[in-house]
């Protein structure tokens, strides 16, 4: 962990290489299969008496029942989703035994088929028969590239693609830190923005510490007692535009970038307990982006960028996942190919809706060359269910992934899709005879 099961199958020795010969297809079997994990969780005495005990996924590939000493504690039904399940009435002294019980992506995509084209068939029914992929991408929120696409093949893998933390706190846990940085005039205002859960309801001081450049504190906040949610707060902090170094795309200037601190403290009789800290080294960056559409003639607008009020040209590429099964993606590998865009004397990258929200070093890495990023939200050529489970579950996505990127300064702008407007509009999937439904 991370990991999946194709990667581990090969591990271990059963399976070779995905992209040798014609493997993609022999081991179609794989993604057709229901899968479980399972490990052992050790508890000590001194574990078991803090308040609260989590169990947090920060990506599940896809459909998954998890289970804790014989008992379902949760599911998960979007790889592109954190989880975080409460565990503290479930976990125990001694040994834990947990279990992760993933189905089958392909078969539950058939089934999300089927039950949708009770109503209307959503199209596509499958892939162009050239790509020899595996049908129903667009039911199941997952990488759709790894149900095959024209330019890989199918691997509908399963696992813990991300990262698995046992948390246990007893009053205040940060649980996600964000900002945005606004252009106010000789200032940047610089918008933090935290979820926190809490015990209890609990007053706090919450010192927040852009390092060289302020250091602020907010009193009297009270965090609400919430541990199936958070209590959001949001703080500014303004930064005279004068003590600050702007960050540039590649080849117009630096990319500076500064760290960020935030601490959460209670004071009880004249005494300050640190309850939780968060520390981003070279995170903040400062830049302005404009998009500008003015109009040109009586059909047509412009449609270029300007960086801190400059016009740039974009002079960028595609960006596809790396591998079909990522988790074989290393930092050393995504530094080598940004390096090489950056040496190409490249700008921007596009990463495209087929493929995954990106790992947290591809977005580290760009902020650091300068390479700013066209962010599709994950659906491409295709018409979606616009049911409203569905629907739902893109929102807690969307929501969680906008939250865990929108800080990067490389991030220029998000993109809603991969050409399903133009497969729609050019009548790809025979939408036209139904357009009112699809549109």
């Amino acid at each position: 962990v991370p990991g999946g099961i194709f990667s581990d199958l090969e591990n271990a020795g059963i399976i070779g290489n995905i992209y040798y010969r014609f493997n993609d297809i022999e081991y179609r079997w794989i993604g057709e299969t229901d899968w479980a994990y399972s490990a052992e969780i050790y508890m000590n005495k001194e574990h078991m008496e803090h308040s609260s005990i989590q169990l947090e996924f920060q990506g599940l590939d896809t459909v998954a029942t998890v289970m804790l000493n014989g008992e379902v504690i949760g599911a998960s039904d979007n790889m592109f989703v954190q989880y975080i399940f409460d565990v503290k009435d479930h976990i125990k002294s001694g040994v834990n035994q947990l279990e992760i019980q993933f189905q089958s992506p392909v078969t539950y995509a058939k089934e999300q088929f089927e039950y949708q084209s009770k109503d209307h068939v959503v199209p596509p029914s499958c892939v162009p028969d050239v790509f020899q992929g595996v049908c129903h991408a667009n039911h199941i929120r997952k990488m759709q590239s790894s149900f095959s696409w024209d330019w890989g093949p199918a691997a509908a893998s399963v696992g813990i693609w991300k990262e698995a933390s046992l948390i246990m706190f007893d009053q205040v846990r940060v649980s996600h830190l964000t900002w945005d940085v606004i252009d106010d005039g000789n200032n940047f205002a610089v918008e933090i923005q935290a979820g926190f859960q809490a015990v209890t309801d609990t007053p706090v001081i919450i010192n927040v510490e852009l390092v060289g450049l302020s250091s602020d504190q907010f009193e009297e906040v009270i965090l609400a007692g919430n541990l199936n949610g958070e209590t959001p707060w949001t703080g500014t902090v303004n930064i005279p535009k004068t003590m600050v170094r702007l960050w540039w795309p590649n080849g117009h200037g630096d990319q500076p970038l500064y760290d960020v601190n935030v601490t959460v403290i209670q004071k009880t009789g004249g005494r300050e307990e640190l309850l939780d800290q968060v520390y981003r080294p070279s995170s903040l960056g400062f830049r302005t982006v404009e998009l500008v559409q003015d109009p040109i003639g009586d059909d047509g607008t412009s449609f270029y960028f300007k960086i801190n009020d400059k016009p740039i040209f974009m002079k960028g590429s595609n960006w596809i996942p790396a591998h079909v099964l990522p988790e074989k993606v290393t930092r050393d590998y995504v530094y080598d190919l940004l390096y090489s865009a950056k040496e190409a004397h490249m700008n921007m990258l596009r990463v495209w809706g087929g493929g995954i929200y990106e790992t947290d070093d591809f977005y580290q890495i760009a902020d650091e060359l300068g390479i700013l990023i066209w962010q599709d939200f994950m659906f491409a050529c295709s018409m979606y269910p616009a049911n409203q489970a569905f629907l739902d579950n893109v929102r807690q996505e969307v929501q969680h992934q906008v939250k865990r990127l929108k800080s990067h300064p490389s991030i220029a702008l998000w993109a809603g899709n991969n050409e399903n407007e133009v497969a729609l509009r050019g009548n790809w999937y025979g939408t036209d005879t139904n357009f009112s439904v699809y549109k």
